[in-house]
């Protein structure tokens, strides 16, 4: 999201304010004399006051100009950001994750149940968990399932970097009882209930 140049300045002019008003309160309260009248002793009520608000009004200007960071940092996990020859290509968790559940789909002796990626830098870590089928070698359907994934990352996505977490929950005999998890991550039956 892109901010033209005066909300932009206006937004952290405002932040400034705010950060000036709390540190004028927080300065006013340790010398209440002067601000709040003779007389008034440095715990009383108005310097507490002052110095509470003052507090609460420079940690929330702290905060303000901390979001545009945050914003940011979460706009970009939630993509592979990628620098080709003509721009920028911009790869999303939504994609890697249909991409692996395509894989699993291809492999006959699993069945998936829940996708979950992370991106850091050019890297992509992809942890699965699967049922496989009774009889079937584990250790084979999870190799094959990681060389499938990390090749098909790698030919269609251009995804060089990537780690492949495999668990296995269980083995299942019925091949009619296996979830599949369709690309926001929700588990899906496709054995209706009786």
């Amino acid at each position: 999201m892109k901010i033209d140049f005066k909300n932009k300045f206006t937004y952290y002019a405002g932040c400034l304010l705010t950060a000036l008003i709390g540190i004028c309160l927080i300065f006013c309260s340790f010398f209440p004399e002067d601000y709040f009248g003779e007389g008034t002793a440095l715990f009383s009520l108005k310097p507490l006051l002052s110095l509470i608000f003052g507090a609460v009004l420079l940690s929330f200007a702290l905060y303000l100009f901390l979001i545009p960071r945050k914003i940011k940092k979460i706009g970009n996990e939630a993509f592979l950001i990628q620098q080709t020859s003509s721009g920028v290509l911009r790869i999303s968790k939504k994609a890697i994750e249909s991409i692996v559940l395509k894989c699993a789909q291809q492999q006959e002796d699993i069945s998936l149940l829940d996708i979950e990626t992370e991106i850091k830098k050019e890297e992509v870590l992809v942890k699965t968990t699967i049922n496989v089928a009774e009889g079937a070698s584990i250790p084979t359907a999870v190799d094959n399932l990681q060389k499938q994934v990390i090749a098909q990352l790698n030919n269609t996505a251009g995804i060089s970097q990537t780690q492949i977490i495999v668990s296995v929950i269980e083995t299942t005999a019925d091949k009619n009882n296996i979830a599949t998890v369709d690309t926001e991550n929700e588990i899906k039956d496709e054995q209706a209930e009786l």
